[in-house]
C-alpha cells in the first residue's frame, strides 16, 4: 500500500471511528476503553504517521523539501495538535456531551482526506518517487560529488 493510500486509509477511520470509540469509553468498561484507544491511536493515528513522513517529502521540491515538511508538519501540529484539548473542552462545556468533540475529530478526518486525495496535484517533478530515477544516478552523483 503507497504512502497516500495509506494515509488515507487513516482518514476513512479516523471518519468511521470517533462515534464508536466515545460509545466504548462510554461503557466504562476498562477493556472497552482500551479496546477504542488502541483502534484509534494504533489504527488511525498509525496510519497517518507512519505515512506522514515519506508524503510530506514528495510534496517539495528538493531545494526547499526541508522547510517545507517542518513548515506543513511543525505549524499545522501547532495550531492544530496544540489547540485541540482546549477546543474539546469548550465544546464538551458547551454541549455537555461528546458528541460535539466526535464531530470536531470527523471534521478534521475529513479535511485530512481531502488534502491528501488532492495532493496529487501538488507534487513536484523532484520528487522522491524511486521509479523517476535513472537506476545509475546514484553511482553518479557519487563519483561527481
Amino acid at each position: 500500500m503507497g504512502r497516500r493510500r495509506l494515509f488515507m486509509a487513516g482518514a476513512v477511520l479516523g471518519i468511521l471511528w470517533p462515534v464508536p470509540m466515545f460509545l466504548l469509553i462510554d461503557t466504562r468498561q476498562p477493556v472497552l476503553i482500551l479496546i477504542a484507544l488502541v483502534v484509534c491511536f494504533g489504527g488511525a493515528v498509525g496510519a497517518a504517521m507512519a505515512a506522514q513522513a515519506g508524503f510530506l517529502t514528495e510534496l517539495f521540491p528538493a531545494e526547499i523539501r526541508y522547510s517545507g515538511v517542518a513548515f506543513a508538519r511543525e505549524i499545522s501540529g501547532a495550531v492544530l495538535g496544540g489547540t485541540a484539548p482546549v477546543i474539546a473542552t469548550i465544546l464538551y462545556a458547551a454541549t455537555g456531551s461528546w458528541w460535539s468533540i466526535a464531530g470536531l475529530m470527523v471534521a478534521n478526518a475529513v479535511i485530512t482526506l481531502i488534502a491528501v486525495y488532492f495532493s496529487k496535484h501538488f507534487r513536484t517533478e523532484n520528487s522522491l518517487d524511486v521509479e523517476s530515477v535513472p537506476k545509475n544516478e546514484g553511482q553518479r552523483l557519487a563519483a561527481t560529488g
